[in-house]
C-alpha cells in the first residue's frame, strides 16, 4: 500500500483515453479523476511531513494562492461583471491549482525523506516515459 503512489504516477501521462468531460467551468480531463487517489496514495505512504527542501517552495505556492484567491473574488468588483460566472471560473481553476500544487509538494517531501523512496520513484519515472512514449 505504501508504494500505491508509484503506480499511479504514470497514470498522469497517459492521453484522456475518451475519459474527457465538457462541463461548464472547462473540461475534466483523465489526469483530474487520477490525482485524488493519487494525493491519498502518497499520504497513505507518509508525504505529509515538511522537509527543509519542501519549505520555501510551499510558503511560496500557498502564497500565490492566497493572493490568487483574493484577486478571484474580487474580480465582479474590479471590472463590474453582471454574473458571477468568472469569479466561480476562477475559483475552479484555483482549486485545480491547488490541488496538484499540493499533490507536488506532497510527493516531493515524500522523496526527499529517503533515498529509498528516490531510487522506487526513478523507476516510476522510468514507467511514465514508456508509457508517454509507447501512446504518442
Amino acid at each position: 500500500m505504501k508504494n500505491l503512489w508509484l503506480l499511479l504516477l504514470p497514470l498522469f501521462c497517459l492521453p484522456d483515453l475518451l475519459f474527457s468531460r465538457q462541463t461548464p467551468l472547462g473540461v475534466l480531463k483523465w489526469t483530474d479523476y487520477v490525482i485524488l487517489p493519487y494525493i491519498a496514495s502518497v499520504l497513505l505512504a507518509g508525504g505529509l511531513r515538511p522537509t527543509v527542501v519542501t519549505r520555501p517552495l510551499t510558503f511560496a505556492i500557498w502564497l500565490f494562492c492566497l493572493w490568487t484567491f483574493v484577486s478571484t473574488l474580487t474580480i465582479s468588483l474590479r471590472f463590474g461583471y453582471a454574473s458571477d460566472y468568472p469569479v466561480r471560473f476562477g475559483l475552479a481553476k484555483l482549486a485545480k491549482f491547488a490541488l496538484y500544487a499540493f499533490a507536488g509538494i506532497s510527493t516531493l517531501r515524500l522523496v526527499s525523506s529517503s533515498p529509498e523512496v528516490e531510487t522506487r520513484l526513478r523507476w516510476s519515472l522510468l514507467a511514465a516515459l514508456l508509457v508517454s512514449v509507447r501512446v504518442a
